[in-house]
């Protein structure tokens, strides 16, 4: 077996990994940075990204089970990551609800799974199965590092044209501001 990196020479390796395939840079993402979008635009983005993040502590909560006990510290840090999706004050599904609803969609849209793409689909099943079935290292890195990871980067460009291209108010961008700031 290949010995395990150093935690930050791992780190330093997936953060490499992602460089050039970054989110942000998807077109989605710079038209939404440019104000190029219309409300209808969010409205689906949240109906289908509810199904994504909504699952989020379920991920999560696989690769805890699939954690040996040895390793406390990697325990600790998926136990935190899961108490900050699920158990806030603030969860963060109600705010992305919220923000769905100021552009046009209703509750009952966004939770209803018939209304997911394809594509959404998909990475929901991956999410899945990767924190099922791979090692809790390889889980870890893939939600964690390589998908939640790049949050802020993205919402950092996108909550400036929400206020001043789109006229969304704090409150109804909240679910932006909560990913940037933690």
């Amino acid at each position: 077996m290949t010995e395990l990196l150093g935690r930050d020479e791992f780190r330093a390796a997936l953060e490499n990994a992602i460089k050039g395939r970054e989110a942000k840079n998807a077109s989605f993402s710079k038209a939404w940075a440019e104000g190029k979008l219309e409300k209808h635009h969010f409205a689906r983005w949240a109906e289908n990204h509810y199904h994504y993040v909504g699952p989020f502590a379920d991920y999560l909560a696989n690769i805890y089970a699939n954690t040996p006990d040895e390793f406390t510290n990697a325990k600790d840090f998926t136990l935190q990551n899961m108490y900050e999706e699920e158990l806030a004050d603030i969860r963060h599904t109600d705010l992305l609800i919220k923000f769905g609803e100021a552009c046009g969609t209703t509750r009952e849209r966004i939770e209803d799974p018939a209304n997911m793409n394809a594509i959404t689909r998909g990475l929901q099943a991956w999410c899945y199965a990767v924190s099922q079935r791979e090692h809790f290292v390889v889980a870890t890195a893939a939600l964690v590092v390589g998908l939640e990871s790049q949050v802020p980067s993205i919402y950092t460009k996108q909550i400036v044209p929400l206020r001043e291209v789109y006229g969304f108010t704090e409150d109804e961008i909240e679910f932006f501001d909560l990913h940037i700031t933690s």
